[in-house]
């Protein structure tokens, strides 16, 4: 997979078609999905599950880091162990089992662009 440097244009909902760059994360929430994004608006109830973001987002800089939350790294300030502290100040924990891949990507991705957030 060849990965973009910039955000691409999704759409994340009918007649809401957005870049990747303004989404911080996505979090599951029963059935549906949640988007935060960047303004601090949430986008609820969004028809696509996590696995389905993954996929569509797989070639930028996306984490699963648990099975609720797939993080832009862009706005990653701090990964320290299982911690993740957005721009924001949000903290987000990152499962154990998905924590080292997490972890071992996110340095991939400082390595190529330097921290954002």
């Amino acid at each position: 997979v060849n990965l973009l440097t910039a955000g691409k244009e999704i759409l994340l909902e009918e007649g809401l078609l957005v870049s990747t760059e303004q989404i911080q994360y996505f979090s599951a929430d029963k059935r549906y999905t949640k988007a935060v994004l960047t303004n601090g608006e949430e986008r609820r109830n969004l028809s696509k599950s996590l696995g389905d973001w993954e996929i569509i987002l797989e070639d930028v800089y996306f984490l699963r880091i648990s099975r609720f939350q797939l993080v832009n790294c862009k706005y990653i300030y701090d990964f320290n162990g299982n911690t993740i502290t957005l721009a924001s100040g949000e903290i987000l924990k990152a499962s154990k089992r998905n924590r080292k891949n997490c972890f071992d990507r996110f340095m991939e991705y400082t390595g190529k662009y330097g921290k954002h957030a």
